[in-house]
């Protein structure tokens, strides 16, 4: 019987690494990297390269913010030639500049050992299935694992509480780097994977984030952004989502000058539709800069064989994001990246102050109270890594949101779109642009009043802020509670509220 994956309308972008040869596995590309064997369907773009010491490939597009104009191949080239070994590569300059939706496999002969790491914030999943103490396969969902090595769901009681709960059944989303198999488990950012020895090390902090004054952050940051944009427009023609934001706000800034060779486009997801300021603000706004923006109503559901792919190819996936995902980006717009303001929360300060953090309140951050399966993963990261994010500068909220919440939803919907033929990139997920804007004071990076952000912006394209940002009440209050330095003191109440309103229940 031949696999599913061999019906190339399944598993599109994915890949799948095992310690031995599939023999009826055809169509997909094939590669041996070390001792395991490599496939690829035939979407998926990767880049290989080899020298005397060390053989290196990359999976999905990678961006350097200083030479725009270079190719998969030529990073792929540069890594693998321009480090003495792979945690020489890890730490440098170089790959802190990277950018994109990738994994880089690094193969040394000297020490007969194969690593991997993903992009800063992972939004190229990886799964790995462990057998003994042995990584028998990985692969870009556990979807594609499953095909060939059956996973076993988990039965102990806290798991089948937490995957049965209604918390999960609406996030969706893993917590840590389990998941709901036996010995499946998801490479998690600041990690990298000794296939060889089967171990996943944390490598990041490594040092001391660098202190830099607001000035040096709005010229750098500046910069960054806006290459990153331009090295994506190189290689295909883009798209860029502008709605009342601030993530979205700097992306338009940042593409002022391919203006003319970008698709501009807004979800209306509201219920008050073309009410809504998200849908009113950026129509005024494109309408005074003379650009065309596309209002995307994506009320049309999938088809049968559309929801046949998603459930064969991605585990828990999300309807209402496929259902713009296929009618709008497939259908509409084939072939081209989409660019979304992702990432950018952790710089932005998405969990502002928590009073005695612990790990019940990271419970409630993630909306998974009460729930003990997560409460002991919370608590294991907590305890494992909060002295060391202090020391090193990093707010534990903001490497919570970098930790978890970007590599679970964020990653998930790019695999959810990438199934369904798009790439996405994300320029905030750079590591040196997301240690840059750390590096400032934490008063110009609240989430409501990112001053950084605006000042980016006035350096960029001033004209775009002729519009309002945010000007919801909700977001108005946060704003001004932000501004008077109590919020906090709110958003604890708030949480303390929901903690005693839930134990009474």
């Amino acid at each position: 019987m031949l696999s599913m994956l061999n019906d190339l309308n399944f598993f599109k972008n994915q890949y799948l690494v095992t310690h031995q040869a599939i023999d009826n596995l055809i169509n997909w590309s094939e590669l041996i990297l070390g001792k395991f064997f490599f496939y690829f369907h035939p979407s998926l773009r990767t880049s290989f390269t080899v020298n005397s010491n060390s053989e290196l490939l990359i999976i999905g597009d990678v961006y350097n913010h200083n030479f725009p104009e270079k190719t998969n191949k030529e990073i792929a080239f540069d890594l693998n030639n321009n480090f003495f070994d792979f945690f020489d590569l890890l730490k440098s300059d170089y790959t802190l500049s990277l950018c994109g939706t990738f994994l880089i496999f690094y193969f040394s002969t000297k020490e007969d050992a194969l690593f991997v790491v993903g992009d800063a914030a992972t939004q190229r999943e990886l799964y790995y299935l462990k057998d003994n103490e042995k990584i028998i396969a990985l692969g870009a969902t556990d979807k594609v694992i499953n095909e060939f090595f059956p996973l076993k769901e988990k039965e102990d009681l806290y798991s089948k509480e937490f995957y049965n709960s209604n918390a999960f059944k609406k996030r969706k989303t893993f917590v840590c780097s389990s998941t709901n198999y036996e010995n499946l488990y998801r490479l998690k950012p600041n990690f990298y994977l000794n296939i060889s020895k089967c171990q996943d090390i944390r490598y990041f902090p490594f040092e001391k984030v660098k202190q830099v004054s607001l000035e040096e952050a709005i010229q750098r940051g500046a910069e960054i952004i806006k290459n990153y944009i331009k090295a994506a427009n190189l290689r295909y023609q883009i798209l860029i989502p502008v709605s009342a934001g601030w993530d979205s706000r700097l992306l338009l800034a940042a593409s002022k000058d391919i203006q003319k060779e970008v698709t501009y486009y807004v979800l209306q997801t509201s219920p008050k539709g073309a009410k809504h300021y998200d849908i009113r603000i950026p129509r005024k706004l494109m309408l005074s800069l003379k650009l065309p923006i596309e209002i995307i109503n994506y009320s049309k559901k999938l088809k049968q064989s559309e929801i046949k792919i998603a459930e064969n190819s991605i585990s828990f996936y999300r309807k209402e994001n496929l259902e713009y995902i296929v009618n709008y980006f497939n259908k509409k717009h084939p072939n081209k990246i989409t660019l979304n303001g992702n990432i950018s929360e952790i710089a932005r300060m998405e969990f502002d102050e928590v009073f005695n953090l612990n790990p019940k309140k990271i419970c409630f951050l993630q909306k998974y109270p009460r729930l003990t399966y997560a409460e002991k993963q919370y608590a294991e990261w907590l305890n494992s890594n909060k002295i060391l994010f202090e020391k090193n500068g990093l707010r534990v909220l903001d490497m919570l949101y970098w930790e978890e919440n970007c590599a679970n939803w964020a990653a998930k919907s790019k695999t959810e779109f990438s199934t369904f033929g798009t790439e996405v990139l994300s320029p905030f997920n750079s590591r040196e642009l997301l240690l840059l804007l750390n590096g400032i004071n934490k008063k110009y990076r609240r989430k409501q009043n990112p001053v950084i952000y605006k000042k980016i912006i006035q350096q960029l394209w001033p004209e775009v802020l002729c519009a309002p940002v945010n000007p919801g009440i909700k977001k108005i209050a946060m704003r001004i509670t932000q501004y008077l330095g109590i919020f906090s003191f709110f958003r604890n109440l708030k949480l303390w509220w929901n903690m005693i309103n839930l134990k009474e229940r």
